[in-house]
């Protein structure tokens, strides 16, 4: 019996589990529950199945956490491991000294527990211990304090956190490095941390610090960070607002460490995409005052920001619904203009033009169809008017390019460039020489003589092709048949040869003569009566003498009988 005995401790003793603390001693005070993380592994190539328990002095309770379960056995596979929390109660009438708790899983391991003197102690109870979150995330914890010594304690607050993350504690809405607690009186603080954006999936702790003139005292809280932003940009949401709170819409956003420029939309609001860092935003539109705002962007992050942006007292804008205008020799071009005051105070404004030649004339108008014209023009704040402006070229006025700015100057000016383009007149004429009635006859060649001209204003006619239309057979010629350029009020003598076929019935025919140019086009009708010929008619005129004569004699012959 003896020896079955120590056979099966043998045994057990070779399928004994490793067991690891991460701490061999622990400071605790009356009345505080303990969490003790271990690590329980299986060595071997089989399953193993351990107990788990513990040993304590009397009034400690204790018991085993696995993922969120209290268990009293773990069976796990070969060589696989398992995290476990174990829950120690210390009991509301510990008294200070040292005490040993054995944590048992087939093996064993100590730790020694240290309940110190109340009065050394400050009590720091969070609701939480450990919280997950994404990088960059923000988490609030409540943390009550409560003094376990018999003076006022004055304590100093602060955090120690992972490199890059923030911790900052609130006593109601106000940050707190230092405050007071009386024995038996509690004060709730919001822990609040945030994670670096570029922190990497894992475990990090952050620790509150308590300082006073007892000591040293911390809680730690465990983050876990379930997903990473490093290498995304961040984004900023900014909405203007004026001061009466309505949107500021065509706002500009420079950001100037980049030189990048965002407009705000219709609802006063632009989104700011950037690497992460520290930037000034410079938002700045015509009758407002610049700001700046200082903005930190974080990786995968989207910070809102709200802006109010102060009208200027006096600003007023002229705009030009188009700027460049283009019109024929001889016609009156119109701009159509708004002007705005875009202050909060009202302005009066002169209207005038600087910048064109001497010759020409203009006038603002408030209607377009006005004759009267205005010079001056009263708007309230917030105002804004549509006006017209007439331009009137001279009749010795050129084709070209004219730029001038159309101006309105109160306690604030405005000035509008604007672009007038002439055009000239493209206009082409052919006007027969010999005037519109020909004579040929068949299988004759016969030339109609014609003046080329460009009666139109101030525009080269170029590339002037012509031709005749004749009717079939016919055989048509142009001298010359392209003239390369024709200047305004320029007249060309110009001849179209015409040959007849010899079988051309005597008649009256339509002759087309056409000219075509690059801008313009003309044409002529006349009309060719061809004759008969000469032999033709004398054959004619004996045949009707023949006849004649022989009814003269048949009727002599008949009559005298």
């Amino acid at each position: 019996m003896r020896s079955l005995l120590l056979l099966l401790a043998l045994v057990l003793a070779a399928l004994t589990g490793s067991l690891e603390l991460s701490t061999s001693g622990i400071s605790a005070i009356a009345g505080e529950e303990l969490s003790i993380p271990l690590t329980v592994s299986n060595p071997y190539t089989f399953s193993l199945t351990m107990p788990l328990q513990y040993s304590a002095p009397a009034g400690f309770t204790g018991w085993f956490e696995y993922s969120g379960l209290r268990v009293n056995s773990l069976t796990l596979p070969p060589g696989e491991s398992a995290q476990l929390v174990f829950h120690l109660k210390v009991p509301e009438g510990a008294e200070p000294g040292r005490y040993r708790i054995s944590l048992r899983a087939f093996g064993s391991r100590w730790i020694e527990l240290r309940v110190a003197e109340p009065e050394e102690f400050v009590v720091a109870l969070p609701e939480l211990r450990g919280v997950v979150m994404e990088a960059g995330d923000k988490v609030e914890l409540e943390v009550e304090l409560r003094s376990l010594v018999s003076t006022p304690l004055e304590l100093e607050v602060s955090c120690t956190t992972p490199p890059g993350w923030r911790c900052s504690s609130f006593y109601g809405e106000s940050e707190v490095y230092a405050l007071v607690l009386r024995q038996g009186a509690g004060k709730k603080l919001r822990l609040v941390i945030e994670s670096s954006p570029e922190a990497d999936v894992g475990e990090y702790g952050v620790e509150l610090v308590l300082a006073s003139s007892f000591g040293r005292s911390s809680m730690p809280v465990g983050v876990r960070i379930s997903r990473t932003h490093r290498g995304e940009n961040g984004s900023v949401v900014l909405k203007l607002l004026d001061r009466e709170a309505l949107p500021v819409p065509s706002a500009e956003v420079l950001v100037e460490e980049s030189g990048e420029v965002y407009h705000t939309g219709q609802e006063g609001e632009t989104v700011i995409e950037l690497p992460p860092g520290r930037y000034t935003l410079r938002v700045s539109k015509p009758g407002y005052q610049a700001r700046n705002l200082v903005v930190e962007v974080r990786a995968g992050k989207r910070v809102q920001e709200e802006v109010v942006l102060k009208r200027r007292a006096y600003y007023v804008e002229l705009t030009a619904e188009s700027p460049v205008v283009s019109r024929s020799l001889g016609a009156k071009p119109l701009f159509r203009l708004r002007l705005k005051n875009m202050g909060y105070l009202d302005d009066e404004y002169s209207l005038r033009v600087a910048g064109l030649p001497p010759s020409f004339y203009y006038r603002f108008k408030e209607e377009q169809g006005a004759e009267e014209g205005l010079s001056v023009l009263y708007l309230r704040g917030g105002e804004e008017r549509t006006l017209y402006l007439e331009v009137v070229p001279p009749v010795s006025a050129e084709p070209g390019e004219y730029r001038f700015t159309a101006i309105a100057s109160g306690r604030w000016r405005a000035e509008e460039n604007l672009t007038l383009r002439l055009r000239g007149e493209y206009r082409l004429a052919i006007e027969p020489a010999g005037g519109y009635l020909s004579f040929a006859s068949p299988g004759e060649a016969a030339e109609l003589r014609a003046v080329l001209r460009n009666t139109g204003r101030g525009g080269t006619l170029t590339s002037v092709r012509l031709r005749a239309e004749v009717p079939e057979g016919w055989h048509a010629e142009a001298v010359p048949e392209e003239v390369p350029s024709l200047r305004p009020g320029e007249a060309i003598p110009v001849v179209f040869r015409l040959t007849l076929p010899a079988d051309a019935l005597p008649s009256e025919y339509m002759v087309k003569l056409r000219a075509e140019a690059e801008q313009s086009s003309a044409e002529a009708e006349l009309r060719m009566v061809v004759r008969e010929r000469g032999g033709a008619a004398l054959a004619g005129a004996l045949i009707i003498l023949v006849t004649v004569a022989g009814l003269a004699l048949l009727y002599r012959r008949l009559g005298r009988k």
